[in-house]
């Protein structure tokens, strides 16, 4: 089983219609991200453009929205929480009038979070737009070719390639201490717990140096892949193009 389908993935990038090269996701995805947490309080312009443009790229994927709800509704809670949090550490100021796209209302303590939380929901709704629509190894593959770190490209690839064998670890240490009455209902068997987690980090160092030295062995593995970087489509480079003209004119203008 892949992570994909255990995670269920794979359906959706599958019946993704977003054909772009995912170097161009990636980069796509990430200018969006810094465009819309740069965007400055009270700037509800910005905010209904990024919306907008958001809508055009769920719609351009085919990704179904309830499916990108769903997964949103995940860190939802924590950006409320971060965004919340703020009403307890800045003061009312003004906002200078900027135009069409910068509101000269009070910056009030409310408009902050809202600022926060509008910044914080268009960022991730791009990421978990990118990791719908784009598999695992193509992914991977495009933050390779983008120069990325080989340590930490590495590390993810290994991680993900990885998981199902770290699950498998975790399902049977909970069998064993199952087996032997043990029920986690009671806060002083945290402990036990501790334990546990304990046993899954030292199982997974273990395997993980025995993956290596078989990688060695077999693939003289040195930490590079052997996949060939391949010239971006010039219908995607345009799409990157004007993506990041849509995101910047306005700044420049007003």
């Amino acid at each position: 089983m892949s992570p994909e389908r255990l995670l269920g993935l794979e359906g959706a990038s599958r019946s993704c219609r977003w054909n772009l090269d995912a170097r161009v996701k990636l980069l796509v995805s990430l200018c969006f991200a810094i465009s819309a947490v740069a965007i400055p309080f009270g700037a509800w312009g910005l905010f209904t453009l990024h919306a907008i443009m958001l809508v055009c790229m769920i719609a351009l994927s085919g990704v179904p929205v309830g499916m990108v709800l769903s997964r949103l509704s995940v860190v939802l809670p924590l950006l409320l929480l971060i965004a919340v949090s703020t009403l307890f550490m800045v003061r009312a100021e003004t906002v200078p009038d900027g135009g069409l796209f910068i509101s000269s209302i009070s910056s009030t303590p409310l408009a902050r979070v809202g600022s926060i939380t509008l910044r914080a929901l268009c960022a991730v709704t791009s990421i978990v737009l990118l990791t719908t629509t784009t598999p695992s190894r193509d992914l991977l593959k495009a933050v390779e070719q983008l120069r990325f770190p080989r340590l930490l490209v590495m590390v993810a690839s290994m991680t993900w390639r990885y998981m199902i064998v770290l699950m498998e670890e975790a399902r049977s240490i909970r069998r064993a201490v199952v087996s032997r009455g043990f029920r986690a209902n009671w806060i002083w068997q945290a402990g036990t717990i501790g334990r546990m987690i304990g046993a899954l980090f030292l199982r997974s160092v273990e395997r993980s140096e025995r993956v290596h030295q078989a990688m060695l062995s077999r693939f003289a593995f040195m930490g590079k892949s052997r996949a060939k970087s391949e010239p971006v489509p010039l219908r995607d480079g345009l799409f990157l193009v004007s993506t990041v003209m849509i995101l910047l004119t306005p700044r420049v203008l007003f």
